[in-house]
């Protein structure tokens, strides 16, 4: 989520700004030490930088209000393997009843399948959920060929429809989950065409600079600045790593996490375990699949899908704007727009009962259009 384009400057002045803040306590204690600098004040603030660089977060994450239900990591699902491209093993869980309608969830970068963890609690009752974890990412193994493009990705999906079994399916699909779902869409449209809806939410038919905040910023910095760090990043990714985790620890990354992915109504819980699913993320791997999101872009797909599909947004979302969905909706064919408010990018945590029952409803609506499966 953080290596989107809009939210990429904020990620990268955290990481810097976490170096800093530990080496600068180091120093300063080193410094005090060997009698460079004298005096308690540089004793103080050589502890007092260490102790924020690893426990900062406990105090930052205290700005907003904890609820009862935050989301956690817990998994249990009955598992499958499913293998996409490269031979790449990808991790897949079910829930719910083994028979029945299947709706497929396809997880945004940087993440991985347990940012379903609201959803699937409150469909599985009803529904045959299925989840995966996208490669390189949780569970999945890395892509073999390093070539994290949403083509890629969509050969992954394919590999999951397969795994999934037979019977009506609906996908869903959040920020480059939705992508991911556009671009299976182009290359397999035999795959679409035995579906009986997709759900896109806050995601983008277009390159990502094109439909975030200050598109035409991003667009002019996507080559000159993006790319390049976005390389740098690939290269010195142990470095990075490091970095995410003191960003994680000290609360900066909670900061930008709040301020580019959640709109208002967010939890404790929930900008926390974003916060560590982005420092979890292998940052080789992420910057891989940011670079391959700048080479997409599907603006005519979403027209030629033939399937009901529900488009659904968070009303604040600064990372894919809502002005991408409603163009989305005017494209799509018998597509619904649903705005979820006082939510960002992760309306999917922010709003989670009206996103839960907006897709019970659409998937009641759909499964009783779907087309029989062919013999």
């Amino acid at each position: 989520m953080l290596y989107a384009p809009f939210a990429l400057p904020f990620a990268l002045i955290t990481k810097l700004l976490s170096i800093g803040l530990m080496v600068g306590g180091v120093y300063l204690g080193w410094a005090w030490w060997t009698g460079v600098v004298v005096g308690t004040g540089y004793l103080v603030a050589s502890i007092a930088a260490t102790a924020w660089t690893f426990l900062g977060r406990l105090v930052i994450s205290r700005f907003w209000p904890g609820s009862d239900d935050e989301p956690t990591a817990d998994r249990g699902g009955r598992e499958l393997t499913a293998v996409g491209p490269d031979e790449t093993r990808i991790h897949v869980e079910v829930y719910g009843p083994e028979t029945g309608p299947t709706l497929i969830f396809t997880h945004g970068w940087g993440m991985d399948s347990t940012a379903w963890v609201y959803a699937r609690k409150a469909l599985s009752r009803r529904f045959r959920v299925v989840l995966w974890d996208l490669p390189g990412l949780g569970k999945s193994e890395r892509l073999r060929s390093g070539r994290y493009t949403l083509d890629y990705l969509a050969a992954s999906l394919k590999a999951v429809l397969a795994a999934a079994g037979e019977g009506p399916k609906i996908l869903v699909g959040h920020s480059i989950g939705g992508m991911t779902i556009l671009s299976l869409c182009r290359h397999f449209p035999d795959q679409v065409a035995r579906l009986a809806g997709i759900v896109l939410v806050d995601t983008t038919h277009r390159t990502p600079t094109k439909t975030t905040t200050a598109a035409r910023l991003m667009e002019a910095l996507e080559r000159p600045v993006f790319v390049p760090l976005l390389y740098l990043i690939r290269f010195l990714w142990p470095l990075a790593w490091v970095m995410q985790w003191l960003g994680y620890l000290n609360g900066s990354t909670l900061i930008v996490s709040a301020f580019t992915g959640f709109g208002g109504s967010q939890t404790r819980g929930q900008i926390d375990r974003a916060s560590f699913l982005s420092a979890s993320a292998p940052p080789d791997v992420v910057a891989r699949g940011a670079l391959g999101m700048l080479d997409y872009d599907e603006p005519n797909t979403i027209a030629s899908v033939r399937v009901p599909i529900m488009v659904a947004v968070g009303n604040v979302d600064r990372l894919t704007i809502p002005e991408a969905s409603v163009s989305m909706t005017h494209d799509g064919y018998l597509a619904q727009l649903i705005q979820f408010p006082r939510s960002g990018h992760l309306a999917i945590w922010e709003q989670h009962d009206q996103f839960a029952r907006a897709v019970s409803r659409f998937a009641d609506r759909a499964f009783g259009h779907a087309r029989p499966i062919a013999a």
